[in-house]
């Protein structure tokens, strides 16, 4: 059973470590453009809240920008879509395979399917981000750029417990849904929608991305220090998310 769960989220993993390190190479190689050029990105950008994004991170020089590329672009946007779709089937994905009734005639308990599963997903979602994050030292080295490493995997804490909650939700909806198509749909749709209220400076207290802004970022790189009790919040919404996935997965009639 195990070996089975890492099977199942061994692609998905290695196309995550793909998608974001060839992400992270492309913004290391480009830094020094942007570095010169920072003005005229100003001038091209349509919207004041992300010029002033754009402001924040520059006067952290490459730590900012990496703050901005790898965690707050990178990380939010490619994690939330990898949160999702390593999510998004562990039950439901089961349910409309018709392997559901196979997997519980295992000798196993449902909260031990429920947990390996779980596990499963979360370190292939959360692995590539800190293979990834580490791989941004010796890039860096390529362009002659220090790395304060110290807030860099901070940072990389901060946003795999932000991801592993957003995993967390879409588990445990996984657990109550049959259809995994429209368990994506439904999260993503939000998510896209909480994304879009970043850039509207009325509502972005709204948006639970805000947990992850870059002047959340780079407080990390400016104190070194993590937000403890947002990330606390966020493993206990983790935490509460897979005890709702295990009660409903114990109790649904399949």
């Amino acid at each position: 059973m195990i070996e089975k769960a890492i099977r199942d989220v061994a692609w998905k993993s290695l196309a995550a470590a793909l998608l974001l390190g060839a992400h992270l190479v492309i913004a290391i190689a480009y830094f020094h453009e942007f570095e010169q050029n920072i003005e005229a990105f100003r001038q091209v950008v349509p919207f004041e809240p992300i010029r002033k994004v754009i402001d924040a991170a520059a006067k952290r020089g490459f730590d900012g920008y990496l703050s901005l590329q790898h965690f707050f672009k990178a990380t939010n946007t490619f994690g939330t879509f990898a949160a999702v779709f390593f999510g998004m089937g562990a039950v439901a994905g089961e349910v409309e395979r018709r392997t559901i009734e196979l997997l519980l005639s295992r000798p196993v308990s449902r909260t031990r399917i429920l947990t390996v599963k779980y596990v499963a997903g979360a370190l292939g979602l959360l692995i590539p981000l800190f293979v990834v994050t580490a791989a941004a030292i010796p890039l860096a080295s390529t362009i002659e750029e220090p790395v304060a490493v110290g807030p860099l995997f901070l940072q990389a804490v901060h946003s795999a417990a932000f991801l592993a909650a957003l995993y967390s939700l879409t588990f445990a909806l996984s657990t109550a849904m049959s259809d995994s198509a429209r368990v994506a749909y439904l999260v993503l749709g939000v998510s896209v929608i909480e994304f879009s209220l970043l850039v509207v400076r009325e509502a972005s207290h709204a948006s639970f991305y805000k947990l992850v802004d870059i002047s959340v970022l780079l407080d990390i790189v400016l104190t070194g220090r993590l937000p403890w009790p947002t990330d606390l919040g966020l493993v206990a919404a983790s935490g509460a998310f897979f005890a709702i996935a295990v009660w409903r997965f114990r109790t649904r009639d399949f």
